[in-house]
């Protein structure tokens, strides 16, 4: 992401902080927590420079398919800082937020003999930056928001299941990628808080799974896609307890 993009995101968000109301109901702080949903993600087809030590040998992985659809759970949780504009239609938010991202991969050895499972969890640091829409959105928590994030990844592990056993092999931060951008959008409502999130490029650059000197320079997963399902919790008065009456009449006035 090139500098005039990050010069445009900092003006609006100091726009935005110059004309939010100085009250708790226009900047506040709050948390989010929840599940992340691997989705799937993409490959090269053809072989790769994995070799896995099977039995003795080392057998070559083949990508058989450019798109993998394999489900992989894992969680997240962040702390953001609100800043609301006074017509209450328009907000931005930064925050920090810790995942741990799970997909899965389809591999074959042996002209195609058995297939191999490739398991990756990812765990990283975020900072997202994103802005919220929505009419009147403050009483109901209700906005659709777009951001982008910059992903520091930590640390990782690879599992391999296959035919004859396992194999489990942990990821150095100096096999992982040291910085990527993540771009996203979602729906709030409430504390109810859906994200869709999508990670160019690959998140591993160095495999463990390497025999001899062979450069690694193919056959890892990229563009990945995930969905969270939150809850986010405003840290301000709007999170004071409410009747389930007023909760009904907000069902009720969406819908």
């Amino acid at each position: 992401m090139n500098k005039k993009l990050y010069l445009i995101l900092l003006l609006v968000v100091t726009y935005l902080s110059s004309s939010a109301q100085y009250s708790e109901e226009y900047r506040y702080f709050s948390v989010s927590g929840g599940i992340t949903h691997g989705l799937f993600n993409t490959q090269q087809l053809g072989e790769t420079s994995k070799l896995l030590l099977i039995d003795k040998t080392y057998e070559q992985l083949i990508n058989m398919d450019i798109i993998q659809f394999h489900y992989g759970i894992g969680y997240n949780f962040g702390l953001y800082y609100n800043i609301d504009s006074k017509n209450d239609n328009i907000g931005a938010t930064v925050g920090a937020q810790y995942q741990l991202n799970s997909y899965k991969t389809d591999y074959f050895v042996e002209l195609y003999e058995y297939e191999i499972l490739e398991t990756n969890k990812i765990s990283s640091i975020s900072l997202p930056l994103y802005f919220k829409y929505g009419k009147n959105y403050y009483e109901r928590m209700r906005y659709l928001f777009l951001g982008v994030q910059a992903n520091f990844y930590i640390t990782g592990k690879s599992n391999y299941e296959y035919i004859n056993g396992t194999a489990n092999y942990k990821l150095s931060k100096n096999m992982l990628s040291d910085i990527s951008p993540g771009f996203f959008i979602g729906f709030n409502y409430l504390k109810m808080n859906l994200k869709v999130e999508y990670t160019p490029g690959s998140i591993i650059k160095k495999s463990p799974i390497l025999a001899g000197n062979l450069s690694d320079i193919n056959g890892h997963s990229d563009n990945f896609i995930s969905l969270q399902t939150n809850i986010n919790i405003p840290l301000n008065s709007w999170n004071t307890f409410r009747t389930p009456n007023r909760l009904l009449f907000w069902i009720m006035k969406t819908f």
